[in-house]
């Protein structure tokens, strides 16, 4: 249908109609009822997935959240992210923050329409996180980054450009600030900031 000009593609009249949809519905589903049986790397293409095709879904980034760090009540079935390699860690942390942007861009279709005040940039995406996901779960998500990043990484040694670049734009557009992961990003830019492409820096 891609090929199609879009007065003759097919319409669905309801979102379940969608076979695209569906089939991101259905992948959420099978992910929050079984995580256990995905891998690590299975979990960070379906949140990637999600993000990178535009798709909201608060409910599954929560449960990963929590799958990944544990509850604040209990983090004893945690599957933690030590089992992330480098990629895996960058790619989710920007999911998160793609799902954060997505969420400001359809509340930002709605300003002007309503007397309700609404945040813009920053503030906007860090507000619909802690409402998507809660604040001190986004917290605890992005501080297990910045500790893969910074002990298990060797301070970013571990990572190519590009990963950087995902990771600190993450940090950027979420809002969450990690004195010791900054600092590392200095050091490394300070260190290897000529093999960055334009893009990256």
């Amino acid at each position: 249908t891609a090929l199609l000009p879009p007065k003759h593609r097919r319409q669905p009249r309801h979102p379940s109609e969608d076979p695209v949809i569906t089939c991101f519905a259905l992948a959420a589903q099978e992910l929050m009822r079984r995580p256990d049986q995905f891998k690590v790397q299975e979990i960070k293409d379906v949140l990637w997935a999600f993000s990178r095709n535009g798709i909201r879904h608060p409910q599954l980034f929560r449960a990963m959240a929590e799958y990944i760090i544990g509850t604040e009540e209990d983090d004893s079935s945690a599957r933690t992210m030590k089992e992330f390699n480098v990629q895996a860690v960058g790619n989710t942390a920007w999911a998160y923050a793609r799902q954060a942007q997505l969420g400001s861009e359809t509340t930002a279709r709605f300003r002007g329409k309503t007397r309700l005040p609404f945040a813009t940039g920053r503030l906007s995406h860090y507000m619909t996180l802690i409402a998507d996901v809660g604040e001190s779960t986004i917290h605890r998500l992005f501080d297990a980054v910045a500790e893969m990043d910074v002990r298990v990484f060797d301070k970013m040694k571990r990572l190519k450009p590009q990963d950087v670049s995902n990771t600190v734009w993450a940090f950027a557009i979420v809002g969450v600030q990690h004195t010791e992961f900054l600092q590392a990003v200095v050091s490394e830019m300070r260190r290897r900031s000529y093999t960055f492409s334009p893009q990256e820096i």
